[in-house]
């Protein structure tokens, strides 16, 4: 209902109610700043680690190709080749060396990852609250995937079964022992997601990257990633 003024009245002003829509424009805008609330550390922490995801620095990319580029040189002229189809496929085939070239390739990925974009992946680290310092955490695991996958990678195409294989097995086992301990850390502490990758902490700080591939390909530490590292111990045994 609308009470106008006379005609008469020269400044036309008009006493009534708002008509149906007229006030209706500020609920939208109260609902969405509520709806807002309580979501700001969850999504700031992913809008962050998104963030470092996509960056991909080319000098240090360049700079750690080179670095396993002159480790596998390395490899190749100290092995010693034990079939006569000398560093090749055939041999891994041959010697029944599969399981080693497969594991070799992920942990040398792994360290490339991690030596790419080392800043990003210790502040990843901090989100597992290991009571040792982070830098310490993330320079054991670049160092041993550095020299384990190319050893391993090598060390199956000669087929060469010297003290090089034989440490880059060693390496392999550190390297997913040392996943399982932080891992299983952090999930025992409440920091890991659920089966369904809801986070169920008030603060919203679970950990959104297992740093497996340091901050390339992110994976929410949850149930999934302990199974997917029960699969790398039993692939490290038969190594």
């Amino acid at each position: 209902m609308r009470a106008v003024a006379n005609d008469d009245d020269t400044d036309d002003r008009r006493l009534a109610w708002p008509e149906s829509g007229e006030a209706l424009d500020v609920l939208p805008q109260a609902s969405a700043a509520a709806s807002t609330r309580g979501q700001a550390p969850q999504s700031t922490q992913a809008a962050v680690i998104k963030g470092t995801d996509l960056r991909l620095p080319i000098l240090p990319l360049f700079l750690s190709l080179t670095a396993f580029a002159i480790w596998v040189i390395i490899l190749g002229v100290s092995l010693s080749p034990s079939t006569p189809y000398g560093l090749s496929v055939k041999t891994v085939v041959s010697e029944g060396l599969l399981f080693h070239l497969f594991l070799g390739l992920l942990i040398s990925l792994q360290g490339l990852g991690k030596m790419v974009h080392v800043t990003g992946y210790l502040q990843a680290l901090n989100s597992f609250k290991v009571p040792v310092p982070s830098w310490t955490v993330g320079v054991f695991f670049i160092v041993v995937e550095f020299f384990s996958g190319p050893a391993m990678i090598m060390g199956s195409l000669a087929a060469d079964y010297s003290a090089f294989l034989t440490l880059s097995a060693f390496g392999a086992i550190l390297d997913i022992a040392g996943y399982v301990i932080l891992s299983l850390w952090a999930y025992l502490r409440g920091r890991a997601y659920s089966w369904k990758f809801k986070c169920v902490r008030e603060d919203g700080k679970c950990v959104q990257n297992c740093t497996s591939f340091g901050v390339y390909g992110a994976q929410k530490l949850s149930i999934w990633v302990l199974v997917q590292d029960v699969l790398v111990v039993a692939e490290t045994t038969l190594v």
